[in-house]
């Protein structure tokens, strides 16, 4: 959806600083000047993890999770993994990581 005054001219993915993630920015002419606007690309998760029991169990699964490209593990805790998953990682590759160390993930 367009918005009034605001002509889209550019269009380009880039990657930012590693912390901040990858970014999207966008070059538009709003009254006829050249604007740049940038939209983080990433998406907040939380997983509900089954069969964690004790500190041991949330070293294993950040340790796991920390071997997926593309997600960054914001915090674990037993029963919960909060992570954001950056441009080009999905939620199955964070699940299946989990279910490989022998943890089941809730829906």
């Amino acid at each position: 959806m367009a918005t009034p005054g605001i002509r889209l001219i550019q269009e380009e993915f880039a990657p930012a600083a590693r912390h901040n993630g990858p970014r999207r920015s966008a070059i538009a002419v709003m009254d006829g000047r050249r604007i740049q606007i940038g939209m983080n690309m990433s998406e907040h998760v939380d997983l509900k993890i089954d069969g964690m029991h004790c500190d041991g169990c949330v070293r294993r699964v950040t340790a796991l999770l920390k071997r997926v490209e593309g997600l960054q593990v914001e915090h674990v805790e037993v029963g919960l993994a909060r992570m954001i998953l950056n441009e080009g990682a999905v939620r199955a590759d964070a699940v299946r990581a989990v279910e490989s160390g022998g943890f089941k993930v809730a829906d």
